[in-house]
Order: C-alpha cells, then structure tokens, then sequence
C-alpha cells in the first residue's frame, strides 16, 4: 500500500461550485469558501466520482477552515485565510497539516473551541486545514478500529458491520486511502495489499443510530422509512415508540400503556390509515379507528359513534339507515338471534318526495324460530302513515322488515337497543 504524497488543495469562492472530475487528481482536495464545502475524487473500478465531504445542503452546519502557518506556529485560532473566525464543538473536526490527518491528543490540542494548538510547531507555508461541524444536532455511533501491518496480511474484520462502503472511512499512517485501494464484505476489509509492516491503518465506521438532542423542530420533507427492525424513541422514557419488524408496526405510549397500534402499515395523515385500531388526536378532536374505519369521534358539538356502543354486559346500541323507493317489503335492521333475545326500536320514516314524515316505537322477542313485535307511539305528519313493520329469522338473523305506504322516495333510520341471550 503506498502512501500519497500528492495531496494538496484547491479552493473556489464562488457559490453552488463544485469541482469536476477533471479538474481534481487522486488524493487533491477542493474547498468552496463561500459554501464552506470540501470536495474529494474517488474511483470505483475505473468509474471517477466527485465526493461532498461537506453533505447536501448542510453549509449551515459544516464548515472548513483554511491556515496558512507561519515559521514554528503551533496556535491557529481566529480569522483565518478566508476571514472565517474558528470555532468548533469538541470531538466533531478533524486537522489535516498539508493534506495529512493528524491524531486528537497526540498532534494537537483543541479543548478551547474557538483555537487549534499542536504539539510540534508547523513550518512556513504549511497548510492546516481545520474540518469541523459547528453546529450538532445529535449524536452517532461512530466505531473506529485500528490494525498494525505485518506486512504478510491484506484482510482485517471490523468490530461493527458498516451498512455499506461508503460508510466508513480508511487512513494509512493518517492518509486518506481511496476506496480503490480496498474492498468490504460484511464486516471483513481486505486491503489490495498486504498491509505494509509497522503501518498504523485506522478504520471510523459510522452507524445507523443517531440520537437527536436539543431540536425545535425536526421537519421531514419526504417519507420517514423503518427498515431492519429499528425503532424511533420520543420522550426521556421512551413514552412514545414507534417499531418495525418484519410482521408489523406499532406505535405505543409506553407511560399510560392507552394507544397501541399493529399492522402492516402505519401512515398518519390524509393517507388511508391501515391498522387495527388506534387513537388519533387532531386540535381537540380525537377519533378512534377499529379495522381501518372511524368508530368513535369527539368534536367540538359531541360524540359520533359508528357501529355499536356496548351499554353493559348484556346490552348494546347501535344504529343504521336504509333507502327505498318501492313498495316491497324491505329490510331496515338485522341483528343475530343466537347473540340477542330482544330489542327495542324507534324508527324514525322521511317520504323524501312529498315532505312528510313518521315515527314509531317497536318492542321484539323471540324464541330462535318465530319473532313477535308489538307497536307503541306511532305518530305521522301526513294523512297516512308511511309503512307499516313485521319481523322474520333467515339465515341465523332476526330482521325488521318495513312495507312502505307508496312508492316514493322513503328513508329509514333505526335507532335499536338490543339485550342479549
């Protein structure tokens, strides 16, 4: 493995200007002042790419600072060659001295956050390029491993399985090593060549955890995906999950144990909710979904209930609504006669055509063959009432049957309290 001693830099001040692959040699660095950018040249294969050290879009958190040293200067701090005036977070920047990496602690000191000092003193003309984010919003599991050559050995295992190549990076006795002059397979990194003996070969894997601290607002301008089994923590205990696995996914509060959520999928928005059941807050309504379908809403003028409402262990509510524009006898309400003994009715009748109106009372029995049904309280706004009502059992259901007086256009709503066997 050789060393490069070729690197050296180039800069831009210009907006939005990035080098071209062209424009940079192997192991050359290009920084963009005015971006606060660092641009590198990798080949893959044969196949040449431009590298932003810097990331997409991350100017506002990333930032290099350019040194020209003078004779034996061990302290860089302030305005530096662009008028940039450092300043750092401890343990986020890296010192590279004329394109060379150099070691935290060992090199150099840099506790102060606004000045860099190294231990030997840099020579005239020297470049100390400073890599830094100034602004964290979270942290990372960052694994670094380091392996000593012996000259007769190419391939070393990682402590830690990066997701892919370009999760990792590899230095040579503090030299940047292009990821041509290496492969990875899993956790194993195998070398071109034999790893030359004495030669220092440090790894830095970066993870896919990252815990975010200290946000306002996180804003995700596209879809926020879970994939291998992760899991999203809200809250100092963990008050608010949201899990995916293979089977399902879950969102749970943790501190009351009230909301769990399983299914397939789970989108919260104007998307189709596909879930079991859930409770969902919006202002100060809040709606409860069983079987991907609203069952029970609470709005600023009541509660809305869709399906039944179990009063007690042996009764229920429910409601349901049917058109008709016929004649014909016509089912207005089932319920099955193995789960409930009883009911009673109001049944409220709309002639939709001529605007008239009825409405009555009905009391059913029956003894899982025959039903028997008594009326009460009927009153009408027309001339005649609107339908007259029998009941039957088919198929295991008792069901309400209304005859309409004509054949207008007819609405029933039925209003049922059911009591169980």
């Amino acid at each position: 493995m050789a060393r490069l001693t070729n690197i050296k830099l180039r800069r831009s001040g210009t907006s939005g200007n990035v080098p071209t692959t062209s424009q940079l040699d192997l192991g050359e660095l290009a920084i963009n002042t005015y971006d606060g950018k660092l641009y590198l040249k990798k080949n893959v294969s044969g196949t040449e790419s431009i590298v932003d050290v810097g990331g997409s879009g991350q100017s506002a958190v990333y930032k290099e600072y350019v040194y020209t040293a003078t004779s034996n200067q061990t302290t860089f701090t302030g305005s530096d060659d662009n008028s940039q005036t450092l300043s750092y977070i401890p343990d986020f920047l890296q010192v590279f001295l004329n394109g060379v990496l150099l070691e935290n602690g060992t090199d150099y000191a840099a506790t102060s956050l606004t000045s860099v000092v190294l231990v030997n003193g840099a020579s005239a003309g020297d470049i100390l390029q400073i890599s830094t984010f100034v602004k964290v919003l979270g942290t990372g599991d960052i694994v670094t491993d380091t392996f000593t050559g012996n000259g007769s050995t190419a391939a070393y295992t990682l402590s830690a399985t990066p997701d892919t190549e370009d999760n990792i990076s590899v230095f040579a006795d503090g030299v940047y090593q292009e990821k041509s002059t290496y492969s990875l397979s899993g956790n194993t990194l195998t070398f071109n060549a034999n790893l030359p003996n004495g030669v220092t070969a440090e790894v830095v894997i970066g993870s896919s955890n990252v815990t975010l601290t200290n946000i306002a607002d996180l804003n995700i301008g596209g879809n926020l995906t879970l994939v291998d089994n992760k899991k999203i923590s809200l809250g100092n205990n963990g008050d608010l999950e949201i899990y995916h696995d293979t089977n399902n996914s879950i969102i749970k509060d943790n501190g009351t144990g009230h909301v769990q959520v399983r299914s397939g999928t789970v989108t919260i928005g104007n998307a189709a909710l596909n879930k079991t059941s859930a409770l969902f807050s919006s202002g100060g309504a809040q709606t409860f979904y069983h079987d991907n379908s609203p069952k029970l809403a609470t709005t600023s003028t009541g509660i809305n209930v869709t399906g039944e409402v179990k009063l007690s262990n042996t009764a229920v509510s429910n409601t349901a609504s049917t058109n008709t524009s016929s004649t014909s006898q016509t089912q207005i309400y089932a319920f099955s006669a193995s789960v409930y003994r009883s009911a009673k009715f109001t049944i409220q009748v709309t002639n939709n055509t001529d605007d008239t109106y009825h409405i009555t009372e009905l009391l059913l029995v029956h003894d899982g063959t025959t039903p028997s049904i008594t009326e009460f309280g009927e009153i009408h706004t027309g001339s005649a009432v609107e339908a007259t009502f029998d009941a039957d059992i088919s198929s295991g259901n008792v069901r309400l049957l209304a005859t309409p007086a004509a054949s207008d256009s007819m609405t029933f709503k039925v209003l049922a309290h059911n009591i169980i066997v």
